[in-house]
């Protein structure tokens, strides 16, 4: 491997760029443990359907320096509809 002048400089910002092994674990935990609460509730399951995925700079790779946020989309692919009628403004 070739080096060169400024091949520390580069090392050191690279090293900096990608967020580390425990933040992206510590992300991959906290999105796990939301998915088994939306996903796994049987009461949500039966009504919503619901599904849980990533989407941003986590899901894509892309997250530099620290993961401070992961978006989660959920999607319900279910309806629900009250079991008693809705009242209106008028009565």
């Amino acid at each position: 491997m070739a080096v060169h002048v400024l091949s520390a400089n580069f090392a050191s910002f690279f090293g900096g760029l990608n967020p580390s092994t425990t933040s992206e674990q510590r992300a991959s935990s906290e999105y796990n443990s939301l998915k088994s609460v939306f996903e796994g509730n049987p009461s949500l399951k039966s009504q919503l359907d619901p599904v849980c995925m990533l989407q941003g700079s986590y899901r894509w790779r892309t997250a530099t320096h620290d993961i401070n946020d992961i978006d989660i989309v959920l999607l319900c692919r279910g309806l629900f509809l009250p079991a008693s009628p809705v009242p209106t403004a008028g009565g």
